[in-house]
C-alpha cells in the first residue's frame, strides 16, 4: 500500500518497479486471491484500516 499524490492510498498486488514508499501491507493473501478481492481493478473498494 502506498500513499499517492498526498491523498490516494493505492494497493498494488503485483510486482513492479516503482520506488514509491510503502506505507503498508496485506499478509496472507496470494496475488491472484488479492485480485479477486478487490475486483481485479474494477470498480471501488472499501478498505478499512486499523492500528493495532
Amino acid at each position: 500500500m502506498i500513499l499517492y499524490q498526498g491523498r490516494n492510498l493505492c494497493l498494488y498486488y503485483g510486482a513492479n518497479s516503482y520506488t514509491f514508499t510503502r506505507i503498508g501491507r496485506i499478509d496472507g493473501y496470494s496475488e491472484s486471491e488479492l485480485r479477486s478481492l478487490l475486483g481485479a481493478g474494477n470498480g471501488k473498494t472499501l478498505v478499512r484500516l486499523s492500528l493495532r
